[in-house]
């Protein structure tokens, strides 16, 4: 196995100490040394996280009119505040969901001891050609295509899966169904069946700030980035969402180094008391 290679002692025990009490006290050692590791690498992530919250707080806050009005050579970058609106939403396969863009994959996967097999259900995406900033009459386009732009993931989208038989050992799977959303199981031939969904949109009518460069034709990516940068909400929630997220990342990093540390200090401590036998 790939852990007991960490374990692994070409020596073996010392003498009078069985095997099994000296993997475990290696266990210790290693399983402290790692989560010491994991705790630095959420500290790095946290720097990340209040860079962005930095980043927000240290960029000027313009009013979406200010912004709408701007004439000549590209500035920023800037803080835009709106509604993100398109005039020509798609709408959801699964729902009468109408959404600025969205993408749904559905994927049936064999369960058993055998080898696991998959097959793809659906696998769609659509986006409006473009989107608008809206906000207090004055409107602003956004000049990158919706396509680019984050999408939220709807962790709450679950398949319903029928099945028939007389007992829970002996049913089959032979539907499942997503909203407006049916496929059938049985030409899978499946005895055993779990339906993974992914389901992402960027909805009409939401409040977002926008972090960017303003030209004449609207809010530009700026020099060297990929995307235009886009939170969710309004620049308070944007910004106290960053924080929270810093401080919660902070703590445990705190607890996986403390806890790393306590546990490696045990395991150390326990190997040199067998070895002193």
């Amino acid at each position: 196995m790939a852990w007991d290679s960490f374990l692994s002692d070409k020596y073996g025990p010392p003498v009078g100490v069985s095997r099994r009490q000296w993997n475990n006290i290696r266990t210790m050692i290693v399983l402290g040394t790692f989560s010491i590791l994991v705790g630095i690498v959420i500290l790095l992530f946290r720097f990340l996280v209040t860079q962005h919250a930095e980043r927000l707080e240290e960029t000027p806050l313009i009013s979406l009119a200010e912004a709408a009005a701007h004439q000549g050579p590209p500035t920023g970058p800037v803080q835009v505040a709106g509604t993100l609106r398109t005039a020509t939403p798609v709408t959801m396969p699964d729902s009468d969901e109408a959404v600025i863009g969205g993408r749904l994959r559905i994927v049936a996967k064999s369960l058993g001891s055998g080898q696991q097999e998959e097959t793809v259900l659906l696998d769609w995406s659509a986006f409006a050609e473009r989107a608008e900033l809206h906000g207090g009459g004055s409107v602003l386009p956004v000049t990158v295509p919706p396509q680019n732009l984050p999408l939220q993931r709807d962790h709450r989208a679950r398949a319903k899966i029928d099945r028939e038989g007389s007992s829970a050992r002996n049913s089959k799977p032979v539907r499942a169904h997503l909203g407006n959303l049916s496929y059938s199981l049985v030409e899978l031939g499946y005895k055993s069946v779990s339906v993974k969904v992914e389901r992402s949109t960027l909805p009409n009518d939401a409040p977002v700030v926008f972090l960017g460069h303003l030209s004449n034709e609207g809010l530009v990516t700026s020099p060297g980035d990929r995307q235009l940068t886009m939170f969710y909400g309004s620049p308070e929630e944007a910004t106290s969402k960053a924080h929270f997220y810093g401080v919660m990342l902070i703590v445990l990093a705190i607890f996986a180094i403390i806890g790393g540390f306590a546990l490696r200090a045990a395991g150390l401590a326990a190997r040199r008391r067998v070895l002193r036998r």
